[in-house]
């Protein structure tokens, strides 16, 4: 109960918490050294009467305590030991209720009944809200999108085969894909999570991202929609002790107050960012600006457009960074727009990639080709994410990763259907994209290194993951 929730008075963090969490420890440790020193002045010595059986028991009890405190996923270690327990006080209750005498009996009986009541309360309405949620999750969050993605893997896929991906899929490409995975929820190995991370989904070059997958005999690398919201997780797994990968791909909507029409066509505001993932050095007009990371961020950009016989142009797009309560307007060198990537030449090696929004006011589906963007910071755009996956490869970096099979977002698939023009990505309620699949083509000069098979990280690196 040190560690009940982050939003209540038991955080696990402050101070009551970590002090009643100590306290626990050290009452634990006075009863059993108080219980040793009693029981070793006994003529019989009942301490050692205690069975192994349930010492074991107690051990057990105390190590999953530990655990479910330490991570919320682990709470469920709880489930199968803690009913022992609870068996185990029933029957001492029982059998302490028949052996007491009358008065005490009959509070014994009081507590019971207060006991019972209370947990066939807990039972119902904890069962209430776990029916609940089951219901609102399906299909999601196996939906089915997943399910006829895995439908290819098993048909299209030869059975020996090993996909490659971040971790939260393994479950479901083994289970639903039957197929063998590099990485899979139960985190067996966090050191494989940290090359995966680094080396491939944020990797910045062909060369190493093939060499840990040939380590692995991986065959096809897959990557969902999803990641791009877990952007952040695994760029900081898969960083050094400086965070060097670490960062995140934010969206950002369209600001109608602020965009307006011009003479040549229509500028766009797009109002939101984020704090910079590493510093920024730039020459604008004979002066350099240093925009430090940590410090400045990003909180806007802007875009404008001209339209000339059915056909779209735009203009470089803008950025506009703030630091120190100063504002920066700086040229993005790239911009993607229905699938037609533009490099300007010059400008900020970053890059925004224009998303359809759709809304559905008063049961209609509208639909904006502007209304949303992802902005691509300068180190996201070095990444395989981010030049594979968002831009399809725009620099030839990735040729050895053929795409093998794209499936689309139900929300998308079924516009597509009643004959909408959308493209692979949309927002709706969040980025609603394609799961990708590419098989894995080496090169033939790839060595198995020891490094990528590897559980120890601290052979390899000098502070700890």
């Amino acid at each position: 109960f040190s560690r009940y929730s982050s939003s209540s008075m038991f955080n696990g963090e402050n101070f009551i918490s970590k002090a009643f969490f100590i306290l626990s420890i050290v009452i634990l440790v006075g009863f059993f050294i108080y219980y040793y020193i009693k029981y070793q002045k006994e003529e019989h010595k009942g301490f050692e009467k205690i069975e192994y059986s349930s010492l074991l028991l107690l051990s057990l009890l105390v190590l999953a305590l530990f655990s479910a405190r330490s991570a919320i996923r682990l709470i469920m270690i709880l489930g199968p030991i803690v009913p022992i327990f609870v068996g185990y006080l029933i029957y001492q209750s029982i059998f302490s209720f028949k052996n007491s005498k009358e008065e005490k009996r009959l509070f014994l009986g009081i507590v019971a009944i207060i006991l019972i009541i209370l947990t066939i309360f807990a039972f119902i309405s904890y069962y209430k809200e776990i029916k609940s949620q089951a219901y609102n999750a399906i299909p999601s969050a196996y939906n089915q999108q997943w399910q006829k993605a895995m439908k290819w893997v098993r048909d299209e896929t030869p059975q020996n085969s090993v996909f490659s991906h971040w971790w939260d899929y393994g479950y479901w490409l083994q289970s639903i894909g039957n197929r063998a995975t590099v990485l899979d929820g139960g985190n067996s190995n966090t050191f494989w999570n940290y090359y995966m991370g680094r080396l491939v989904l944020t990797g910045d070059n062909q060369k190493d991202a093939l060499e840990f997958l040939y380590a692995h005999d991986a065959n096809y690398l897959l990557i969902d929609s999803s990641d791009i919201g877990k952007y952040g997780a695994f760029s900081s797994i898969g960083s050094n002790e400086n965070y060097d990968r670490l960062s995140y791909i934010p969206t950002i909507h369209l600001d109608k107050s602020q965009s307006r029409e011009t003479s040549s066509g229509m500028m766009r505001v797009y109002s939101g960012g984020v704090g910079l993932d590493e510093d920024i050095i730039y020459k604008l007009n004979d002066s350099e600006i240093f925009l430090p990371s940590g410090a400045a961020g990003i909180g806007g950009i802007i875009l404008q457009s001209s339209q000339e016989n059915n056909s779209m142009s735009f203009t470089q797009p803008t950025g506009v960074f703030v630091y120190n309560g100063q504002q920066y307007n700086l040229p993005l060198r790239y911009l993607e727009y229905n699938n037609n990537f533009v490099d300007f030449g010059s400008g900020l090696e970053a890059g925004v990639k224009i998303i359809q929004k759709i809304e559905v006011v008063n049961g209609q589906v509208q639909m904006d080709d502007f209304g949303s963007i992802l902005y691509i910071s300068p180190r996201v755009m070095r990444g395989y994410f981010a030049q594979k996956y968002l831009l399809n490869d725009p620099f030839n970096k990735f040729p050895n990763f053929k795409l093998a099979h794209s499936e689309d977002n139900l929300i998308v698939s079924e516009l597509k259907n009643q004959g909408i023009n959308l493209n692979e990505f949309v927002y709706y309620q969040g980025i609603q994209g394609p799961i990708k699949i590419w098989e894995i083509k080496y090169s033939g000069n790839e060595e198995k290194k020891q490094e990528y098979l590897d559980r120890d990280a601290s052979k390899y690196l000098s502070w700890e993951l």
